[in-house]
């Protein structure tokens, strides 16, 4: 959770529902980067219904990692988190299918975490364009996913 937290909103309470304007769709976001049917439009989230409501998020995102990847014990908490968060912002039908899981489950753990900075782009105005929100998320996950990795090359 505090992984979570760091890298939604660099651990600022968002606590009223606001409009993504980039994100796909355009969803109703609110807390630390939640989206969906528990975001009400109007509603203030306080900073513990933001923790139940993340927390049931990032159960599921564990439980998803655990079932998808085989080597998830072998991770460490950064390289989890990272996974994690593939999975809060690109969504599991983008994690199954990625050269992240694929890498990650061939023992390429560096190629994985690399692939992170791949997932930089978002459609403005109808074109893919790399969006520097998500350049900076993308590069700071594979640098963090590396911490303690890089001795494997």
């Amino acid at each position: 959770m505090v992984m979570a937290a760091f890298y939604e909103s660099s651990n600022r309470h968002i606590g009223t529902p606001y409009m993504d304007k980039v994100g796909k769709g355009q969803p109703l976001t609110v807390c630390n980067g939640l989206t969906g049917k528990d975001v009400i439009a109007g509603k203030w989230y306080s900073p513990a219904e933001c923790f139940r409501l993340e927390k049931k998020r990032y159960v599921q995102y564990e439980q998803t990692a655990k079932r998808s990847l085989t080597y998830w014990g072998s991770y460490n908490p950064f390289q989890q988190a990272t996974f994690y968060d593939f999975l809060h912002n690109k969504g599991d039908g983008n994690f199954q299918t990625s050269t992240m899981r694929r890498d990650a489950n061939a023992g390429n753990w560096v190629k994985a975490c690399r692939e992170n900075v791949r997932w930089n782009k978002g459609t403005v105005h109808g074109v893919s364009t790399v969006l520097p929100g998500l350049k900076i998320r993308g590069d700071a996950n594979a640098e963090v996913c590396e911490w303690g990795l890089s001795w494997r090359g």
